[in-house]
């Protein structure tokens, strides 16, 4: 039942163009107006009938022209559309620009009148009313689908490609180029807005970086570099802005940068001769580089790089600081005086790449000429390293670098230069989600917020900043647009693309409303779309009593075995992706296939379904049709619905005037022939005299086979009146119900239509389609996994102190076998001692191709065999086997056999020691090392000397203390390999000096009582932070000798992981305590003394195992 609402209104639909298609107005009107009144109404310019003006009512039964005389008299009823059609007459030219006129002004007054009051730009508004579209077809397949299927653009193709490379999204600059538009949702690398410039404080690098996503509002989210979070990287920072009005300026990028790379030496060479040695008594030269700045800048800054780091190399290899001086001048074009910046030096002592950067502000606004010169002379050691150059200059204005009258949606990035990233950012993506008007229909309104709807994409484009002249309201048939968005929802209709291309509005609404199964229509004075979806309502019947020149074609073309599909795979993170979607009813191979474009659908199963509908169009619209009408007979329009009878469709269909109605028998004004089978007749019925519309009815007939000129109508029913053109013909295909697919004028004021089958299994046979399972895999599996990988083969074995630097040691190093077509993943490799009866197995990756053998010692024989196993899990054959006696090669120097440490009378210590059998070819010296204490190993000694003892025996001071102590002995060859056994021993001296001591201390019998500053007692032993470096210093308590004595401080450290550093501070009586600064131990005079180790290692915690101090007499 209809609504109290639509009962109360008619629609009524204008055409004054000579284009009905063209100019349209759409009203809704009170119920119970006359036609005359309607007329008036709808066309302000009508001065009576002659003007050349139709009137048709149309409902669902059917139409019916009006005639001019009885207008004042009829009173459409509700719900009757009434079309008012300007035709061309004798004087109607004139007319129908009076009308349009009329119109524009009325229209102009109505939605324009508040904003042009009191100004000019009617010239503008009117351009606007009468701006149409014209549908270009394309395509041979489908050139008869209302929706044609366009080929891929060369621009688009080329520009869309451009978002892609093998490696994934690249950012691009594109200057001068179009502004994004997101529509839709999807992944997206965007555009460089500005350029990026490298920004350098202290040694670190920075990037910064402004990105345009492209027409706002915009969602932007999940952001990344390349196929990693951002949020993995260190010090990011960003900035995200959706393009919204109101949005704050970017702060990352808040003034234009113009940075130009140059990596040019700075240089201050000495003069050279013919042969490139430097002539004696030179002075250098000076090599000035200049460069301009950009124009109109108020700052420079320089950037100067050490690609090889800036340092002196001393004797031990370690860098010390070194220094570059640097002069800059300027001045600005035209001028020829030179301005001074401050001379500065650069000082660093590292061998790693660095930077430095230098940024001044100008006196004044301009373009300048920046000279830098390297006042340092060139430095010819080749343990010097301070090469520089010139990297970059960089031009500063205070503008914000963003100058559109449009809100952008933008990403700024200030990102630190680290291992994780290296360059240029050109890999940046985000997913981007339009934000936009879209219709819900649960509220039944227009809500702003993020969507896919094609719906919803057609009013953006035509409404949003990317359009040069963005569409008021009223020019849009918003209901329509809604409607048609409810639909699309319901069909599961979606628009995800980028608008990175030059393109006309045209180009661009016709691939939105393609996603959506519709084309667009501008009428003059509303947008609105023509929908591809079955239809009730036949709006006109067309056959050769109203219409000529009834054209039919078809194509005939071999069809392909599918339609190969490229499309940007959203289930697939965005990235390129193809599906092929075979022709309904193929089986077999596929060998023939054709592309087909689906612009802005990234959904695989979508894919497939309007693919499969394209091929349903091929197959139920293989036929196009052509008809030309004259005048008033003309009704339909692009997008109607229409019943088409001609025999030369079907020789079935016929065509007859009624002459008569007797009760159910017609009777025609011809003879038509009736063949077998059941026949129904077509016409438009009317309810009475006050019914001005007809219905569109099909009624069986009982008239037999055979040739006649009256029918009689199967049952009771309506009947066609009197002159009424029938539709005859078997059931259910009397009439062939066409589509107009579109209208084209004609000479004499005649529409050619182009009609294509309305075809509604295609609907039916699409919302039947199932998707197949898509994994956007490409190409099929073979049998790799049953592939048995070759024989290895052994590239290396390596074993003893020659091969590994170690005397038990054992490597092996593996790689496939000659002709290898297995995938391997790793290896098993085999060992045991030769004529042992067990296996031992290693497992190691491919890799790594190899490993180590341990478990043996020097002087066995080692068996290896491997095999090589595929990355799923297949074994190959084993190798040989390979024996291996370990150290074979080496040639170890002899362990010390004996040792023996005496104490002289004078308190000297006697080392003596013998040497045991073996090679001493290689024998260089020997290494002892001691401890206070016992149960220490030889790593936990301390060296007893520096350097290397040549002989036995060796006489010295050390240990200066007495007690008891562990003392080891190596022999040492070429190499610096130590004898494979430390030989220890334990002995007890006395004082190492016959005078006596006067104090001797070893602190870690003591339990470490004085006071410690960033360490701990760990395991009896002082143990410093893990933090690196790791430092931390001891002070022995005051040490009183009673009163001023002249003596020797010596203190020895053991157990020692760094470096450490002694020191005293002395004190004499009157002091009463140690005072001045720290001194090295020594001879000294004093009462007081204070001794401090401070230890320090870079790579480990710093620890110290004893401190043993000893004083002695001067």
């Amino acid at each position: 039942m209809q609504s109290d609402t639509q009962d109360a209104t008619i629609s009524a639909l204008a055409m004054p163009g000579l284009d009905p298609g063209t100019a349209r107005i759409s009203r809704v009107l009170p119920a119970g107006a006359t036609v005359a009144e309607i007329v008036a109404e709808m066309l302000p310019g009508y001065v009576g009938p002659q003007a050349g003006i139709r009137v048709v009512l149309v409902t669902e039964r059917g139409s019916l022209v009006v005639s001019a005389e009885i207008w004042h008299r009829v009173r459409p009823k509700a719900g009757v559309r009434v079309i008012v059609r300007v035709v061309p007459g004798k004087g109607a030219l004139r007319a129908i620009l009076t009308i349009v006129v009329l119109i524009a002004a009325v229209a102009i007054a109505a939605f324009l009148g508040p904003m042009l009051a009191g100004t000019f730009g009617l010239t503008a508004a009117t351009w606007t009313t009468i701006i149409t579209t014209t549908i270009v077809t394309a395509g041979n397949l489908l050139i008869n689908a209302l929706i044609p299927a366009r080929p891929p653009r060369i621009a688009d193709a080329a520009k869309e490609a451009n978002r892609y490379t093998i490696s994934g999204l690249r950012n691009q600059a594109n200057p001068d180029g179009a502004i994004p538009a997101v529509l839709g949702k999807m992944r997206v690398a965007p555009v460089y807005a500005c350029a990026p410039y490298t920004e350098v404080v202290g040694d670190n690098q920075y990037i910064r970086a402004l990105f345009c996503v492209g027409y706002g509002h915009v969602k932007i989210s999940d952001i990344r570099l390349g196929e990693t979070s951002i949020d993995e990287y260190d010090e990011v920072e960003l900035e995200v802005r959706e393009g919204v009005a109101g949005d704050d300026p970017i702060a990352l990028y808040p003034q234009q940068v113009i940075e130009e790379g140059m990596s040019v030496e700075l240089t201050r060479p000495y003069p050279r001769d013919d042969a490139g040695e430097i002539v004696s008594g030179s002075t250098p030269e000076d090599k000035p580089v200049v460069r301009r700045t950009a124009t109109d800048v108020t700052e420079v800054a320089v950037i100067l790089g050490w690609p090889q780091g800036l340092a002196r190399i001393n004797d031990e290899g370690k860098p010390r600081s070194l220094a570059v001086g640097i002069q800059i001048h300027y001045r600005k074009m035209g001028s020829l005086t030179w301005i001074g910046e401050p001379n500065f030096n650069v000082v660093a002592a590292q061998t790693r790449p660095f930077m430095r950067a230098y940024r001044w502000t100008l006196p004044e606004r301009g373009t300048y000429e920046i000279r830098l010169r390297r006042y340092t002379a060139e430095r010819t050691a080749s343990r010097y390293t301070d090469n520089v150059f010139w990297q970059a200059l960089q031009s500063f204005r205070p503008e914000y670098p963003i100058n559109f009258e449009h809100p952008l949606a933008l990403i700024a990035v200030r990102i630190k230069a680290t291992y994780q990233l290296n360059g240029q950012i050109d890999d940046l993506n985000c997913m981007a989600s339009r934000v936009a008007p879209d219709w819900d229909a649960t509220s039944g309104t227009w809500i702003t917020r993020e969507t896919r709807s094609p719906a919803a994409a057609y009013r953006w484009a035509l409404q949003g900043p990317a359009a040069t002249y963005p569409a008021l309201d009223q020019r849009l048939d918003l209901d329509q647009i809604a409607d048609w968005s409810q639909w699309c929802a319901a069909k599961g209709l979606t628009y995800d693309r980028l608008h990175n291309y030059d393109a006309s509005l045209q180009e661009a609404l016709l691939d939105i409303t393609s996603a959506g199964r519709a084309t667009p229509r501008d009428d003059g004075v509303k947008w609105g779309v023509v929908i591809d979806r079955p239809q009730s309502l036949v709006v006109d019947h067309i056959n050769p009593r109203n219409s000529r020149d009834f054209r039919w074609s078809r194509p005939y073309a071999r069809l392909p075995d599918a339609f190969r599909v490229p499309f940007t795979d959203a289930s697939n993170d965005f990235q390129k992706g193809e599906r092929l979607v075979p022709w309904p009813g193929h089986t077999g191979t596929i060998t023939v296939t054709e592309q087909l474009e689906h612009p802005g659908k990234t959904d695989p199963d979508e894919i497939w379904i309007e693919t499969r509908r394209r091929q349903h169009e091929i197959e139920h619209r293989p036929d196009r049709f052509q008809v030309t009408q004259d005048g008033a007979a003309c009704v339909a329009v692009r997008g109607d619905q229409v019943a088409v009878s001609y025999d030369t469709l079907e020789r079935t269909h016929m065509v007859a005037r009624v002459r008569r109605v007797l009760d159910q028998l017609v009777e025609l004004d011809g003879d038509v022939a009736i063949g077998d089978g059941a026949w129904a007749m077509r016409f438009r019925v009317f309810s009475g005299d006050q019914d001005v519309l007809g219905e569109s009815l099909v009624r069986p007939i009982l008239t037999g086979p055979g040739l006649t000129g009256a029918i009689r109508l199967a049952g009771s029913g309506a009947v066609p009146r009197a002159d009424e053109i029938v539709h005859i013909g078997p059931a259910a295909s009397e009439s062939l119900i066409c589509i107009v697919k579109a209208v084209e004028r004609g000479e004499d004021s005649a529409r050619i239509l182009h009609l294509v089958a309305a075809a509604p299994e295609i609907d039916t046979l699409t919302d039947a389609e199932e998707p197949p399972a898509w994994d956007g895999r490409v190409g099929s599996t073979i049998g790799l996994s049953e592939t048995v990988p070759a024989v290895p083969v052994f590239v290396g074995i390596y074993d003893g102190l020659d091969g590994t630097e170690d005397p038990d040691g054992l490597t092996v190093r593996i790689e496939p076998g000659p002709g290898n077509a297995a995938v391997v993943g790793s290896y098993q490799i085999d060992h045991r001692l030769s004529g042992a009866g067990t296996w031992t197995t290693k497992t190691v990756t491919a890799a790594a191709g190899g490993g180590d053998i341990v478990g043996y010692h020097a002087g066995q024989t080692v068996e290896i065999r491997a095999r090589a196993l595929s990355i799923y899990g297949i074994a190959g054959g084993d190798t040989p086997v390979i024996s291996v006696t370990i150290g074979s090669a080496d040639v170890v120097v002899p362990d010390v056999a004996t040792l023996q440490v005496v104490r002289l009378a004078s308190g000297v210590r006697r080392y003596t020691w013998t040497l045991g059998e073996g090679d001493t070819s290689k024998l260089l010296g020997y290494r002892i090392r001691l401890r206070p204490g016992t149960g220490y190993d030889w790593e936990d000694l301390g060296p007893a000397h520096t350097g290397l003892l040549s002989a036995s025996p060796w006489e010295t001071s050390e240990p200066l203390a007495e007690g008891t102590f562990t003392i080891g002995a190596v022999a040492v060859d070429f190499d610096g390999n130590e004898s494979p056994t430390p030989l220890l021993i334990e002995t007890t001296l006395g004082p190492s000096y016959g005078a006596g001591v006067l104090i001797q201390r070893i602190e870690r019998d003591l339990g470490w009582p004085g006071t410690t500053t960033g360490a701990s007692v760990v395991a009896d032993d002082l143990v410093g932070g893990a933090t690196l470096p790791s430092s931390f210093t001891y002070t022995l308590p005051v040490i009183d000798l009673g009163s001023d004595t002249s003596v020797t401080v010596a203190a020895v450290a053991y157990g020692l992981a760094g470096t450490a550093t002694l020191t005293m501070r002395t004190g004499l009586a009157s002091d009463g305590a140690p005072v001045g600064s720290a001194t090295a131990l020594g001879t000294t005079l004093a009462r007081y003394i204070e001794i401090e180790i401070s230890v320090s290692n870079a790579s480990a915690e710093a620890v110290l195992g004893d401190l043993v101090t000893l004083i002695t007499p001067a």
